[in-house]
């Protein structure tokens, strides 16, 4: 794509998808792999005379578990009233990313959250409003579910008890102190309890998406009584299991989503991304 289309088209987001738009400033946290995208965002915050304030992770020693003085002393004493996460992930750094979360939104900042964010994916994000009415519609058709059935060729066959907890509606729209996804696009809940199985034919999240991309051998994870009781399906599955049960609340069934991006074509073999494509996905950990 262009590359004024798509600063153009990042600059209608800013515009259309963070409420309300940026004025002070804006912080891009990236990495070497992402600077390509955060120049982009800085262009398009500039398009909007909006400053930009800039933060390499590669400047740091890596994997972080902590957020760093340097950068604690910028989230703290910088104006911005938007904050982009577009580096990619490493192993060990969740509670870093979510430090990186609670301290824009802790003062009042909107937060984009793009983890190993590329091209590609940054070519998804579109104004808000294109998007909208869809997400709503599967909400509509949503709400006032008791259980969902997801099933699928490859194997899955799980069923989900919905209705104790709301659903949540991503249609992109990030409000000063919270954070969202770019892309956007799905509706999504916490089930009160999940039976069966769960075929894993897409990718899976953190940072196994970025070591390991789209997989090449199915993952079968077995659930009942809305916890994890076995998965299966060679080295990849073994990495996986050792790797939620090593977190607390990590063989826990967290979330249902059902995407609708309508923009999201195929999977890529990034979560954040290939989650809002049409279908369902399912998460584990403190919801």
């Amino acid at each position: 794509m262009d590359r004024d289309v798509l600063v153009s088209r990042i600059s209608e987001a800013m515009v259309s998808c963070i409420d309300p738009p940026p004025s002070d400033g804006i912080l891009v946290i990236y990495d070497g792999g992402s600077s390509n995208v955060a120049s982009v965002i800085v262009d398009a915050a500039k398009a909007l005379g909006v400053e930009s304030h800039q933060v390499d992770l590669d400047t740091y020693g890596r994997p972080l578990e902590r957020v760093p003085q340097g950068l604690q002393d910028l989230l703290e004493g910088t104006r911005f009233d938007a904050s982009f996460y577009v580096a990619g992930v490493k192993p060990g750094e969740l509670s870093f990313r979510s430090k990186l979360i609670e301290a824009p939104t802790g003062k009042g900042a909107s937060h984009v959250h793009m983890p190993k964010a590329t091209m590609d994916i940054l070519s998804k994000v579109r104004d808000c409003g294109s998007i909208r009415k869809v997400i709503h519609d599967i909400h509509q058709a949503l709400k006032d579910a008791s259980k969902v059935r997801v099933t699928s060729k490859a194997g899955t066959d799980v069923t989900l008890e919905v209705g104790s907890y709301r659903w949540v509606v991503d249609d992109g729209v990030i409000p000063r102190g919270e954070w969202g996804n770019w892309p956007p696009g799905e509706v999504y809940t916490t089930p009160s309890n999940a039976e069966g199985v769960i075929v894993v034919d897409g990718v899976i999240g953190d940072y196994f998406s970025m070591k390991y991309g789209l997989l090449r051998e199915r993952v079968m994870i077995e659930v009942s009584r809305g916890r994890v009781e076995r998965v299966e399906g060679g080295r990849i599955a073994a990495e996986l299991e050792e790797y939620l049960a090593a977190h607390d609340c990590g063989l826990m069934v967290g979330e249902l989503g059902i995407g609708g991006n309508p923009y999201i074509e195929r999977p890529i073999g990034n979560m954040l991304h290939d989650e809002k494509m049409p279908g369902a996905h399912i998460a584990f950990g403190d919801p």
